[in-house]
């Protein structure tokens, strides 16, 4: 079994729900099979190989957000609802790849956890606006290589978008992707101005 556990975080008491976000891909999961878990875990014992998986098996401490066997190798977006017992406590996020298929892998990506705070008029409690980031395709928050490898993909192969992933990624704000962008997208990638 291979773990991956986050450093210790709180999602605050203002918040009345959290979502757990992820991206995840197998290597050539068409012929083997990638098992993965996520989980939350809030005991104050550190974890450690020899006692994870009976702190994991703790309801009381813990909590299964997710488990599935991979089928694709492109990038998923993943979400999960974390369970109200551990807002305000200090908490880890755990992957657990096991059954793995003569030590091939998986790829974790873009982890996020948001706080969902109530809307006082209708007791309903919407996400938590995000600052728009200028060339993000994914809509994850951030500029990387990915993003720009998506602009690539657009000029070869051009779809329609919809008018809120063109305010993101449009960067020249003419009211369309050209070659212009792409060029604009490299210079932001690497810190340039892209005027």
């Amino acid at each position: 079994e291979n773990y991956i556990i986050s450093p210790k975080i709180k999602i605050d008491s203002k918040y009345q729900k959290a979502q757990l976000e992820w991206y995840v891909g197998a290597y050539n999961s068409s012929y083997f099979k990638e098992h993965y878990s996520v989980y939350v875990y809030s005991g104050s014992e550190e974890l450690t190989k020899e006692n994870i998986k009976e702190k994991l098996a703790d309801k009381s401490i813990s909590q299964q957000l997710h488990n599935e066997t991979l089928s694709t190798y492109e990038f998923i977006l993943k979400t999960a609802w974390v369970d109200k017992k551990f807002i305000d406590k200090d908490i880890q996020i755990i992957f657990v790849h096991t059954d793995i298929s003569d030590g091939h892998w998986i790829k974790i990506d873009d982890v996020a956890l948001y706080g969902y705070l109530p809307d006082e008029e209708t007791g309903e409690t919407p996400p938590i606006e995000q600052e728009v980031v200028l060339g993000d395709w994914n809509g994850n928050g951030s500029y990387t290589l990915i993003d720009l490898i998506q602009y690539r993909l657009y000029m070869v192969n051009p779809t329609q978008i919809s008018a809120e992933l063109l305010a993101r990624v449009d960067l020249t704000k003419d009211g369309k992707l050209s070659l212009v962008d792409l060029i604009a997208a490299r210079k932001l990638l690497v810190g340039l101005p892209i005027v």
